[in-house]
């Protein structure tokens, strides 16, 4: 399942240690780290169909009806979940937005999960633009 928010750049810019984009999300600004540089400066500023998957480093059962971000920590509700090799694939629901999220433990479809980590970027659907490189 391949799950893509349209959301604005806000900015592209460099920070720990990498490329970062800052996306407009519930009124706040959120980094997403950008590990293999998909988007270019010019996506700044516009809106774009971005695929998010959250990089845990600690996961653990949240609370109900709790969603969206504060920092570091992630708070959603599981609305899809596939297996993967050992583990699990799921989809998150973070109110509005939506991130993928692979993990060993098994969580509920419906259940809520707080999570530890930060963004990444997996993909980001760019409008063409005349006179660009292979275009």
């Amino acid at each position: 399942m391949m799950v893509y928010n349209l959301v604005r750049v806000a900015r592209v810019g460099e920070g720990g240690g990498g490329r970062i984009i800052y996306i407009e999300f519930a009124g706040s600004t959120l980094p997403v780290y950008d590990e293999r540089n998909l988007a270019p400066d010019y996506a700044a500023g516009e809106l774009h169909e971005v695929k998010l998957r959250l990089q845990a480093l600690e996961v653990e059962e949240g609370s109900q009806g709790v969603l969206g971000a504060s920092g570091d920590r992630f708070y959603g509700r599981v609305v899809h979940r596939i297996p993967l090799g050992s583990g699990w694939s799921y989809v998150l629901e973070l109110g509005g937005l939506r991130a993928h999220l692979d993990t060993a433990e098994l969580h509920p479809v419906g259940g809520y999960l707080s999570v530890v980590g930060r963004l990444v970027l997996e993909d980001i659907m760019l409008p063409e633009r005349e006179g660009l490189p292979g275009q």
